[in-house]
């Protein structure tokens, strides 16, 4: 029961008792008379004994109304009694329908809010889970750009290692197998760190410094370059001669175009 069901629950009590106490003063009033009577009767038996026929004839149709008197009064008491009744099963009647009326009022705003309780929770639900695909969605943006790069640093290791193996004519000083798959970024950074040391090596066994007693002489060569149909056939006459150049030279020429055309290699390398 809540505070207004208890409210209009006292308010009908306290009409009811206020009923029983206005009864109870009107019976009062009623009553007193008839005491008074009764004392006054006892009280003057002397006097009437005096007063003589006169006194003895006075009370006679009072003692002729006193049946009378008492049936009407207890009739009268009887009525008051049952419309007593009356009132009290209206009040109850009353009573029970407030209480039906306000069971209902707060079965319906529970559920009213209820469901703006439910609505709430899904909307939080929803606002985690589109917080958590945001995150997601950057994850897998961030590892496809690190794949792209990773391929294709991959595949000009692979082309730098066949021309170096082509011009060397023997096997390569390093293994050129290459994992498929990385398992921390960790292991990305230890992979490329060795591959730039067997680049290193790779190029110092094909550039390496040597001696000017070494240096072959002079070379010229004639090839075909053109065949044009008004002139004929053409060759080209090209000349060309070894020079000896340090690898340290080739490693910045070499880092230089690395950090023009791989951007990212700095991140993935872990350089400051």
């Amino acid at each position: 029961m809540n505070f207004f069901e208890a409210t209009e629950t006292q308010a009908v009590l306290r009409d009811v008792f206020a009923f029983i106490d206005a009864y109870e003063s009107q019976l009062k009033s009623l009553t007193e008379p008839n005491c008074a009577l009764l004392s006054s009767s006892d009280g003057s038996e002397s006097p009437r004994k005096s007063i003589g026929d006169r006194g003895r004839t006075s009370l006679k149709p009072r003692a002729k109304d006193a049946p009378n008197y008492e049936r009407k009064r207890r009739q009268r008491k009887k009525h008051e009694r049952e419309s007593l009744r009356r009132q009290v099963a209206q009040y109850e009647a009353q009573l029970e329908l407030l209480r039906l009326r306000q069971t209902s009022q707060s079965s319906s705003s529970d559920g009213k809010w209820g469901w703006l309780d439910a609505a709430m929770q899904e909307e939080e639900k929803r606002r985690e889970a589109e917080e958590l695909n945001r995150r997601l969605k950057g994850c897998l943006v961030e590892r496809l750009q690190t794949a792209k790069a990773l391929s294709s640093l991959v595949a000009k290791e692979s082309t730098l290692a066949s021309r170096i193996q082509v011009v060397v004519g023997q096997e390569l000083p390093f293994s050129n197998d290459v994992p498929t798959r990385f398992s921390t970024h960790e292991a990305i950074k230890m992979h490329l760190k060795r591959t730039f040391d067997q680049l290193y090596l790779s190029a110092n066994s094909v550039f390496g410094f040597q001696d000017e007693s070494s240096l072959e002489s002079f070379s010229t060569s004639a090839c075909v370059k053109k065949l044009d149909s008004t002139a004929g056939m053409c060759i080209e006459l090209s000349s060309t001669t070894p020079l000896g150049i340090h690898v340290q030279l080739i490693w910045i020429l070499f880092a230089i175009h690395a950090r023009r055309y791989l951007p990212k290699l700095d991140r993935c390398m872990g350089f400051d």
